[in-house]
């Protein structure tokens, strides 16, 4: 795995874990489930900055348990 794609994933997992209210379950749960706007999950496609940007569309779409309207 190349430095780029560490960064990449570690932003990631830190915007989704704020997503999730602290809830660490629920945003490894997001992180390593297939995303079908993606074909993958958000961890395997995250790789470089423009995938990154990606994940953090799709993240920022996603509700926490409980905030569905």
């Amino acid at each position: 795995m190349t430095a780029e794609a560490l960064r990449c994933r570690k932003e990631l997992e830190t915007r989704a874990l704020k997503r999730f209210s602290g809830d660490a379950d629920m945003a490894q749960l997001w992180l390593r489930t297939t995303q079908p706007t993606l074909g993958w999950s958000p961890w395997a496609h995250a790789v470089d900055e423009g995938h990154r940007n990606e994940c953090l569309r799709l993240l920022d779409a996603a509700m926490p348990k409980g905030k569905r309207r």
